[in-house]
């Protein structure tokens, strides 16, 4: 998995839904440097988070994984 190309799908699907890192990281459950970093490739969310996110971004769980 390419960690830019989730990060990327993550980022634009928040500001889409006009969301800020804050909001997104609250709904999530992690902290806003956790979404920062999950945006710039630098780290994945983990399993429960991409559940989470799929559902709070309207993201397939499949399409969040083969993001890369």
């Amino acid at each position: 998995m390419e960690l830019k190309g989730i990060g990327q799908m993550i980022r634009l699907a928040r500001i889409k839904k006009g969301m800020t890192q804050a909001d997104l990281a609250e709904n999530i459950g992690v902290s806003q440097g956790a979404v920062g970093q999950w945006e710039q490739g630098m780290t994945i969310p983990r399993p429960k988070h991409i559940v989470r996110l799929s559902s709070l971004l309207e993201i397939p769980v499949e399409e969040l994984l083969k993001a890369g």
